[in-house]
């Protein structure tokens, strides 16, 4: 068995210059992180992944969305897991 991860913060600066058409946005940051595991099985690998984004769960509007104009932040914390199983077929 063996495992990998990997976090980040990924920064966006505020827009305080915006063109004719377009609104302020100010900064923010998020914290995303992910891992993998492998479980070895025979001949097969099994393989379990977890990642979040968005981990504190931030408000921010993204400068170029369109649903800035009707309230609508972007998406707040989100947690994906997958599992991926090798499955054998028999003659």
């Amino acid at each position: 068995m063996y495992a990998m991860w990997r976090g980040g913060v990924e920064y966006v600066l505020g827009q305080n210059h915006p063109g004719q058409f377009e609104t302020r946005t100010p900064d923010y940051f998020l914290v995303n992180a992910s891992a993998l595991f492998v479980v070895h099985k025979s001949t097969k690998d099994i393989h379990l992944s977890v990642a979040s984004e968005n981990l504190l769960n931030r408000k921010y509007y993204d400068h170029l969305s369109r649903f800035k104009y009707f309230g609508i932040y972007n998406p707040g914390r989100s947690i994906m897991v997958s599992l991926q199983l090798p499955l054998t077929h028999s003659s």
